[in-house]
């Protein structure tokens, strides 16, 4: 099986592929793992780690670390488990890693987000949104419903950094990259942008 993270092509970036921290689980055995840089250099070995700055790739038996922003593209290559056929032998991704039953069941692939920044998946009750600085998080209710009109990812806000947090007095708040929707029972959704 093959998996793919590409990074900054808009033609391929239409295309279902994982996100980079989806190797993060690592106990499956990898063949020919493939870290393509910006550069053009390629680099073959086998992935064994990656966080939201770097990526760790074993390169004849020497580590080899490369910045997630001189990354390019990656290529995984898992052998399925012995008679297995199905896709559970994939790594999970930030997003099925966040995923929580009360969004309900997926009602289609991972995808690219417009922005070509991060990555998104739709549930009956919501989506998760991820970018490698921001990790997972949740958008649902009232709070996910004012975002998606001020235009998701693409709006003044950009991404989620924080999950929806229960205020003592009642509030519900979620914070952005770049500001926070608080919501109240007598006023709804407030949107409070900060200065980039």
């Amino acid at each position: 099986m093959v998996y793919g993270l590409l990074i900054g092509d808009p033609e391929i970036m239409r295309i279902p592929v994982l996100t980079l921290a989806a190797m993060i689980p690592l106990a499956i055995s990898a063949q020919a793992d493939l870290v393509t840089l910006k550069d053009g250099k390629i680099y073959e070995g086998t992935l064994v780690g990656a966080s939201r700055t770097e990526v760790t790739l074993e390169v004849e038996r020497a580590k080899r670390r490369f910045n997630v922003d001189e990354v390019a593209s990656i290529r995984f290559e898992r052998a399925p488990a012995a008679g297995d056929r199905s896709r559970s032998a994939a790594p999970s991704s930030p997003i099925d890693q966040k995923y929580s039953v009360s969004l309900g069941s997926a009602t289609g692939d991972e995808q690219m987000a417009p922005d070509g920044r991060g990555r998104y998946r739709l549930y009956q009750n919501g989506a998760i949104y991820y970018t490698p600085q921001t990790g997972a998080h949740a958008m649902s209710g009232p709070i996910g419903d004012m975002w998606l009109s001020l235009g998701a990812e693409r709006s003044e806000l950009c991404y989620p950094t924080s999950e929806v947090t229960n205020l003592p007095d009642g509030r519900r708040m979620q914070r952005f990259e770049h500001g926070t929707i608080i919501w109240t029972q007598q006023d709804g959704p407030l949107v409070q942008v900060s200065a980039r």
